[in-house]
């Protein structure tokens, strides 16, 4: 068969990077894919996505300045020409993106790998520029152990040599003998704040300073000029005071209210139950033979018509008898209308009768001033 020749131009599948992000097909093993708009490329193996791809690298960028982009291909390398500087891409995201990647020049400088005699020997006036030998003799000054103490108003000591942290006790200055015994005491301190004395308080000093009256400095007894003291009942010696007793006027509906009240000796019950008073002869409330009935005068009259206290009677409170009645105007009329002129009593009105009337009668017309004269004409 002949061979022919075919002219072509081969073209890779080209997509914006949004859009190969977007759809994230699987390229073939060797396929190619190009983002039109950055023109970074990655190359398929059959298995992984378009997003799980590595970019494949461009090789070297040339520049004058220090590289700062960072949505280039991670492993692309930049040379600076005006330093001589490498750097490379390490990653796509702002912050140490490029690091710098030491060259054979560099290593040069510094002694190929060992430590330069102009910088770091030690040498009696080396490395004035930079001090790093100036600070190694320093350390020096610590490779034997040193002894830290403390002196004056407090001591104490430890020994460091700079490979751990130390703490020291310290014990302060005796600069008092111990007092014992100062009950309240009067303290004196010096400038710096240390007691330098400590004495007993005077009382007349004491009493001043807590503001007490002239009491506070009396002992305690019951004799002329002391403090009298409570004893163990709670009560004052009778020989100081001689006992009180304040009367409390309780009123109960039984007995058993009585025994159970809370009151002193001389404390008077009232008894609502049985009418009676009683007073409290004995310390202890709950025994019954301390209650005394109150006496009062004797008196016949326990009560006008079964009332008691301040009595003030009318009719209406006192039932009627069988012979004296009680007078009423009813019983009044009844009893005037059946009596008789012969049963009453002449006052200075005399009674009018037929005996007196012919009496008074002939009296009159026998004087003769009295005559009348008839004539028959008249």
């Amino acid at each position: 068969m002949a061979t022919q020749t075919v002219k072509v131009r081969l073209k890779l599948k080209t997509l914006t990077a949004a859009e190969w992000a977007e759809k994230n097909p699987v390229l073939l093993k060797g396929e190619a894919g190009i983002e039109s708009d950055t023109r970074h490329w990655k190359t398929g193996d059959g298995i992984a996505a378009w997003n799980d791809l590595p970019y494949r690298a461009e090789g070297l960028e040339l520049g004058t300045t220090a590289p700062t982009a960072t949505n280039g291909i991670p492993g692309t390398f930049h040379y600076n020409q005006a330093t001589g500087k490498l750097s490379v891409l390490v990653k796509k995201t702002t912050g140490n993106a490029w690091e710098r990647v030491a060259l054979a020049s560099d290593l040069a400088t510094l002694g190929a790998g060992d430590m330069l005699a102009s910088i770091y020997a030690k040498a009696t006036g080396a490395g004035a520029s930079t001090g790093k030998v100036d600070h190694a003799l320093q350390a020096d000054k610590l490779a034997a152990t040193r002894e830290i103490a403390a002196t004056g108003d407090a001591t104490g000591n430890a020994s460091f040599d700079g490979s751990v942290d130390i703490s020291m006790a310290l014990t302060l200055a005796s600069i008092l003998t111990a007092q014992n015994n100062v009950k309240l005491p009067q303290i004196s301190v010096d400038a710096k704040g240390r007691i330098t004395k400590i004495d007993a308080i005077a009382p007349a000093d004491a009493r001043t300073l807590l503001e007490l009256g002239t009491a506070a400095l009396k002992d305690a007894g019951n004799t002329a000029g002391k403090i009298p003291l409570i004893g163990a009942n709670g009560k004052l010696d009778t020989a100081i005071m001689p006992q009180l007793t304040i009367t409390d006027v309780k009123t109960v509906g039984s007995q058993a209210e009585m025994l159970a009240l809370d009151v002193q000796q001389g404390d008077v019950c009232r008894r609502t139950d049985e009418k009676m008073v009683y007073i409290l002869a004995g310390n202890d409330p709950k025994v019954l033979a301390n209650w005394l009935p109150w006496l009062t005068p004797e008196c016949d009259v326990i009560s006008v018509n079964g009332k008691t206290g301040i009595v003030v009677l009318t009719t209406d409170n006192i039932t009627e008898g069988g012979t004296n009645l009680y007078w009423t105007q009813a019983r009044f009329n009844s009893a005037f209308a059946a009596k008789s002129t012969t049963d009453l009593k002449e006052g200075a009105n005399l009674y009018y009768t037929e005996s007196r009337a012919k009496g008074a009668a002939e009296a009159y017309l026998t004087a003769e001033e009295n005559v009348f004269i008839l004539d028959g004409n008249a």
